[in-house]
């Protein structure tokens, strides 16, 4: 697929609570078939004419996918040397020698180590996208 779509959106969970959104008169780039998109989102995207605005709910499972707690881990805050790390902080880090670096989510930091998150911060629930693609 690997199309370049000009986009705004908000993002709301299931209480109605707007979680993110493109600021006003702004529009963000998404190059579809990269996986950055949850699946069924990128399905309606492509196949939606510009300048409509698409409304699509996803169950956790369809957006981000569930929580897996065992993508949360305490690592040797050694790890971070240089960052000054601030609890909620989100950032692009290298958890072994031999891994690819992660985007992990900083939990909670203890004396010499960091709780750090792998789930995306959306997992766990069903979102509701409000999409205009701007032709």
């Amino acid at each position: 697929m690997n199309n370049s779509v000009q986009l705004s959106f908000k993002v709301y969970s299931s209480d109605g609570t707007l979680l993110d959104q493109t600021a006003d008169g702004e529009t963000a780039s998404i190059t579809l078939g990269q996986g950055a998109l949850p699946e069924k989102l990128e399905d309606v995207l492509s196949s939606s004419p510009s300048n409509t605005e698409q409304t699509i709910p996803l169950t956790a499972v369809e957006a981000y996918g569930e929580r897996d707690e065992s993508l949360v881990t305490w690592v040797l805050k050694e790890q971070f040397s240089g960052l000054d790390l601030v609890e909620g902080m989100r950032l692009e880090a290298q958890l072994s020698d031999d891994a690819t670096p992660e985007h992990v989510w900083v939990r909670e930091i203890q004396e010499g180590r960091v709780l750090v998150d792998l789930n995306h911060p959306l997992a766990g629930m069903d979102l509701t996208f409000v999409v205009m693609i701007h032709g």
